[in-house]
Formats: structure tokens, C-alpha cells, sequence
């Protein structure tokens, strides 16, 4: 079944995950863009995860990207380095998700406005 990323009895199919354009053949859709384009693939795996929503499966955030500012090595202004990449509490995972909700909903409220 198109979508279906778990096994029947919901435990996870494969250890590895699915590349980028294994997940799209698995929800039924094509790339769009440019291959190896950063932003072309991040829209294509919104796209995944929007199908996803749709079919009422179950996200989650599970990782997020730490920034920290660091000072230029010639003294120059301040510049932003990526530190790593840290693990996600449920609890912030919710709490991420219910204010996305109430994001989108201001947002439909103001696009009602035009």
C-alpha cells in the first residue's frame, strides 16, 4: 500500500530509513526540481510529510538543529555556526506541534481577512 512505511504490526519495516526518493514512490509522488538541491528537497519532503498528515499517520519532531553565535575569526561581526544536531523530548515535540497549530490558524484567520 502506497504510504504504508511500517510493517503490519508496527514495528518499523527496516532499520535504515528510506532515502528521499523512496519515500516519495512510497506515498505516490515525484520529485519536483532539482536533484540534490537543498531547497528542492526540502520542499519534496514537506510534501512527504503533508501526504503523511493526511493519511493520519503519526509524526513527531525527534531532532533539531542547535545555531550558536560565533565570533568571526578577523574580529568581523558575529556569524552563526551550526553546533549539532540534538534530540527532541516528546513533551517539546508537543509543545512544538500545538504552536504550529496555532500559528496556522492566526495565519488562515489573517489570509480570510484579504
Amino acid at each position: 500500500m502506497p504510504g504504508d512505511f511500517y510493517s503490519s504490526n508496527g514495528a518499523p519495516s527496516s532499520t535504515k530509513l528510506p532515502g528521499l526518493q523512496t519515500m516519495l514512490e512510497m506515498v505516490g509522488l515525484e520529485f519536483e526540481g532539482q536533484p540534490h538541491s537543498g531547497v528542492d528537497d526540502a520542499k519534496n519532503i514537506a510534501r512527504v510529510l503533508l501526504r503523511m498528515i493526511a493519511d493520519r499517520a503519526f509524526v513527531r519532531v525527534n531532532e533539531k538543529i542547535v545555531i550558536r553565535a560565533a565570533s568571526d575569526p578577523e574580529g568581523e561581526a558575529d556569524s552563526v555556526k551550526l553546533r549539532s544536531v540534538a534530540p527532541v523530548s516528546r513533551q517539546e515535540s508537543e509543545q512544538w506541534f500545538k504552536k504550529q497549530k496555532q500559528l496556522a490558524k492566526l495565519h488562515r484567520k489573517h489570509e480570510s481577512k484579504r
